[in-house]
């Protein structure tokens, strides 16, 4: 079966991916969790060419060994063979599929078939991806809803009290749903996981002023694969790329010094809870339900934080706590001291 995943909120529409891979192999138990470590492929289209993708599913299994039953296609929007992935897709979707394949596009396919800037190309694939299989639409939230969403994500991801009064301050900061958990991963942790407060938002958040720049996400999700492309730079000790795509961000978003801020912040708390898993002797699997991981992204993050260790790894995420104090108060330019950061280490 295919499903296709879009919509403007890439964050929850991620968390849709997640959960509908969960629902595959039926729920998020240890025995499933392991299942799918084993049986998820990711497949970057943009990297990959199609002949490719057809032979890993001809046949009914994805891997030599008859293991692998589930395919996440990424990117595709970015392949010079668009054209003929989505004319494979249709004769899929036309004569059946045994394995389940989710197709994950980091923007709305509505809103890029309308949309004059995308290439011909582009629109034309968006409109006959709408067609395609079990569609799973992401629409943004609405300003009243965003609250309680917010409040729900910080109890069931942090085990961690929201209340309702720095709610309302947090999405005054931004309509991003991605600035605005990296913004909780933060004051999660500066809360000692017990209660965000007004308070702590006024205090450590982002400043409301940052509202007019929430990192809405452009076609093909520019703004979002840069500053994960600075992350992944910067978690792999290259600094002369990191520098570079931390200017390119500054170009695209001149305000963005708390949003980058936040993403780092959540990038090596998110290191560090790995670290210290594999320190302590746990296995993927055991980290997978600790943390709430799914596998193809705990893998990524265990190469990570194996280039560091766990005193380095606490001392960094000290560093990025004082550092969000300083860029409030200092008399020196946020972006120097974000240079800085990446620099030393």
């Amino acid at each position: 079966m295919i499903h296709i995943i879009h919509g403007s909120d890439t964050y929850r529409s991620r968390q849709v991916l997640g959960e509908l891979i969960n629902g595959a192999y039926g729920g998020a138990g240890a025995d499933n969790i392991h299942r799918q470590a084993q049986r998820v492929e990711i497949f970057d289209a943009d990297e990959r060419p199609v002949h490719e993708l057809a032979g890993l599913l001809q046949g009914g299994s994805l891997f030599d060994d008859g293991v692998g039953e589930t395919m996440v296609v990424r990117r595709l929007l970015g392949s010079a063979e668009l054209d003929a992935y989505v004319a494979y897709f249709e004769q899929l979707a036309e004569h059946g599929l045994s394995q389940e394949v989710f197709i994950y596009i980091d923007d709305d396919l509505q809103s890029i078939g309308r949309r004059k800037s995308a290439r011909q190309a582009v629109r034309d694939a968006a409109k006959r991806l709408i067609g395609i299989g079990t569609q799973h639409h992401v629409a943004a939230l609405r300003d009243v809803e965003r609250p309680k969403w917010l409040i729900a994500q910080v109890e069931t991801q942090f085990r961690t009290a929201l209340q309702p009064a720095a709610a309302a301050l947090l999405v005054r900061t931004s309509t991003d749903s991605w600035r605005l958990m990296t913004q909780l991963h933060k004051l999660a942790a500066l809360s000692g996981f017990s209660v965000i407060t007004p308070r702590l938002v006024q205090e450590h958040g982002e400043p409301i002023a940052a509202a007019g720049v929430s990192g809405a996400v452009g076609a093909g999700g520019t703004t979002e694969r840069s500053i994960f492309s600075l992350l992944d730079a910067v978690a792999n000790n290259k600094k002369s790329q990191a520098l570079a795509e931390m200017h390119m961000q500054f170009m695209r978003d001149p305000a963005s010094e708390f949003y980058i801020l936040t993403m780092f912040l959540y990038q090596f708390r998110l290191m560090l809870s790995v670290r210290d898993a594999v320190d302590r002797g746990y296995d993927e699997v055991r980290m997978k339900k600790a943390m709430g991981l799914h596998p193809f992204v705990l893998k990524k993050q265990l190469s990570f934080a194996k280039r560091f260790s766990g005193d380095q790894l606490r001392s960094l995420f000290t560093r990025l706590i004082e550092l969000n104090d300083r860029l409030k108060f200092s008399g020196i330019s946020p972006r120097i001291q974000l240079e800085q950061f990446v620099l030393e280490l």
